[in-house]
Order: C-alpha cells, then sequence, then structure tokens
C-alpha cells in the first residue's frame, strides 16, 4: 500500500483509535504501539491490513512489521492522530514557537545530563585521590580515570548529534555519525581543507553542540526530501548515502562555523556577565533555572546550570 495516510487511518481505527494509543514509536521496519486497552483490539484484522507484513504482540505493545516503509506511515500515523514523536501531545493539543524550541533543546540535553555529570563528578574523585590520596598522574589509574573525565566532554557532540536527531524523529545513529565526522581528527581544527574547491573554515568541534544541532536539524529536511524521491528498492542504503553526503559538507562548509561564530559571541557575553556583573549572573541563572527545571520536568537547579553551561560552545571555561 503507498497511501501511507490511508494506511495509517486503518491502523488507528483497529487499534481503538487516539484515546487507546498510549505510546508510538518506530523502528528499521516497524511500527511499535503501546495500546492503553490491548483487549480492544482483534490481532487478525490488523495483520490483515495491506503493507503490514507481520505482527508481533506483547502484552500492550502491538508491533506491526511494515518494511522501509515504516517511517511514511508513522508519520501519517501520527499526524492523524495529533501525537507527537514518542507519545501523546498535550490533551488541548496547544503549542507555541517558545514550547517547540524549549521541548527541542530539553528532550536533547537531558538525555545527554547524565553524562555531563558523570565525567564532572569523575574530575571531583581525582582531584580528591590526587590531592589527598597522593596518585601519581604517572600511574594507569590517574590515566583512565582522566580518560573518562575528558571523554564526557571531548564526545559531547557525539552524544548530543544522536540525542537531537532521536527527539526530532531521524535515525538518532545518523546524527550520531554526522557528529563524528566533525570531530574525526582529520576534520577538527585542521586548516587548509575544501570541498570540491570549496574552501572549509578551520574550527575545533569537540565540546560544542551548536555546530551538530545546525547539522542535525538541516539533515532532518534533507532527510524527508530524499525519503521521498528515493525509489523503496533502494531506500535502505541509498538514502543515508545521499543525505550524509549532502550534510556534511554543508555543515562542514556553513553551519558548523556559523555555530562555532554564535556560540562564541554567547560565551564572550556570558563571561562578561559573569565577570563585571556577578549579581546579574547569579539573578539570570536564578531566573532561567525555574522555567527550564518547569518545561524540561527538571527538579533542581544543577540540571538547569548544566544545561546553560553545555549549551554554547567555550561556555564550560566561561561560567
Amino acid at each position: 500500500m503507498e497511501n501511507y495516510d490511508e494506511m495509517a487511518k486503518i491502523i488507528l481505527e483497529r487499534c481503538g483509535g487516539v484515546s487507546n494509543v498510549g505510546v508510538v514509536n518506530h523502528c528499521a521496519t516497524r511500527l511499535r504501539l503501546t495500546l492503553n486497552n490491548s483487549q480492544a483490539v482483534n490481532e487478525e484484522e490488523l495483520k490483515s491490513i495491506p503493507g503490514v507484513i507481520g505482527l508481533v504482540a506483547k502484552g500492550k505493545e502491538f508491533q506491526l512489521v511494515i518494511g522501509t516503509d515504516v517511517g511514511n506511515v508513522y508519520n501519517s500515523f501520527i499526524k492523524l492522530g495529533d501525537f507527537k514523536k514518542g507519545g501523546k501531545v498535550d490533551e488541548n493539543g496547544k503549542s507555541n514557537i517558545f514550547r517547540t524550541i524549549v521541548d527541542f533543546i530539553s528532550g536533547t540535553f537531558v538525555p545527554v545530563l547524565p553524562v555531563l555529570v558523570a565525567a564532572g563528578l569523575v574530575s571531583a574523585v581525582l582531584n580528591i585521590c590526587v590531592t589527598f590520596f597522593g596518585l601519581s598522574t604517572k600511574t594507569g589509574t590517574y590515566v583512565i580515570l582522566n580518560t573518562i573525565n575528558s571523554a564526557g566532554f571531548y564526545f559531547l557532540p557525539i552524544y548530543v548529534g544522536y540525542s537531537a536527531a532521536r527527539k526530532i524523529g531521524i535515525n538518532p545513529m545518523m546524527g550520531a555519525f554526522l557528529a563524528a565526522i566533525l570531530i574525526h581528527k582529520n576534520i577538527d581544527g585542521v586548516a587548509g581543507l575544501n570541498f570540491i574547491n570549496i574552501p572549509i573554515t578551520q574550527a575545533t568541534y569537540n565540546t560544542t553542540v551548536i555546530p551538530i544541532i545546525l547539522g542535525v536539524l538541516f539533515m532532518y529536511y534533507v532527510d524527508k526530501a530524499v525519503d521521498r524521491i528515493t525509489p523503496k528498492e533502494i531506500k535502505f542504503f541509498a538514502k543515508p548515502l545521499i543525505t550524509i553526503l549532502i550534510v556534511a559538507p554543508v555543515t562542514l562548509i556553513a553551519l558548523g562555523p556559523l555555530g562555532i561564530i554564535v556560540g562564541n559571541y554567547v560565551a564572550a557575553g556570558l563571561t562578561f556577565i559573569n565577570t563585571k556583573l556577578g549579581w546579574l549572573s547569579v539573578g539570570l541563572m536564578g531566573a532561567l533555572s525555574p522555567v527550564l527545571s518547569h518545561l524540561n520536568s527538571m527538579r533542581s537547579f544543577p540540571p538547569a546550570l548544566l544545561l546553560c553551561r553545555h549549551l554554547f560552545p567555550l561556555t564550560v571555561q566561561a561560567i
């Protein structure tokens, strides 16, 4: 069945309607639905839907095997039922640009916070071991602990790239792949590079987040466009190939350097506020914390502070 809207409509009807769907996701080939009342579903009717290859039922979760077209069916399904990526929208269905932006930021960074917290605390443990227990910087123990700390921040673009891609509903591995390209030793901080004779600005991307966020957002639109024009028979390998060949150069040529510039300006502003107007910086953080805590479902000030500190490149050093 090539009419994805019609297929999604039939699936939704036979799953008991919008009110019976708790969560909707998909993997490479399956549409995954968690239903509120699994007894209201006739499995044989679901299996008989044109385009559904098979069905795997596990309690309240129903996995409809669709194939490589599952992404198109998923997109039609969430639009039809007024769902959002990974679940339902608010009951009133209302939204605005500010909430959308904050939802994207929170959905991207909150999953990454445990990495930042763990890496930061390992640094504290390392300092305690060196200061109070005489741990030598030449020992293997020091090297391992220091590497754990460094890896948490050095590879931050990869974590953010994965999380951002997952948040906006594209393959998260492609987001991580793009980030890995940016921080690869052959590109990160290397001068004199060009792509088809277009010069690439020398930039350092490790520990930054704005460049990869811009790249992943651009990838979203490329992914959708490529998905529409790529024949089903070759989509599995052609779609990621075409997508990365478009997104990576554009990110390196334009979006990455732009992200670095924006981040540097923000970091400079935060540094100025922190050094010249210390009282204002405390008030600013205090004012932002409740907003972030409310909209991101975060309960305390430290996560919001970590989010602010790692939202822009150089901010780690600036705050």
